[in-house]
């Protein structure tokens, strides 16, 4: 048993880093919780597994920063199911309006 854990677990550097994002994307747990158990479990390069979980957190953004940037508009709807007040525009926005709307769904 120790040495399956040992092949998938026992390095921190070989453990598939979506283990560490799905962490960080849990309501539950966030930051804090992957920094605490790797503290705990590789004490000797935390750095360096911070710093590349870090670095891999980026560029998941950008990834996604640069594929949101293309979605086209036609004809009112999106290829992303967003509510139009969530989309980036320059116009003031009318908080009365919104939290109607949201007093009217609850």
């Amino acid at each position: 048993m120790r040495e399956k854990y040992n092949k998938y677990w026992g390095d921190a550097k070989k453990i598939n880093f979506l283990v560490y994002l799905a962490n960080i994307f849990d309501p539950r747990h966030k930051m804090e919780f992957v920094n605490f158990g790797v503290k705990f479990l590789f004490p000797d390069i935390v750095a360096d597994v911070m710093k590349t979980i870090d670095k891999e957190l980026h560029c998941l953004f950008d990834e996604y920063s640069s594929i949101s940037e293309k979605v086209v508009v036609s004809e009112g709807q999106s290829s992303i199911p967003t509510k139009d007040w969530l989309r980036k525009s320059k116009d003031p926005i009318n908080l009365d309006e919104y939290v109607a709307e949201l007093r009217a769904i609850w």
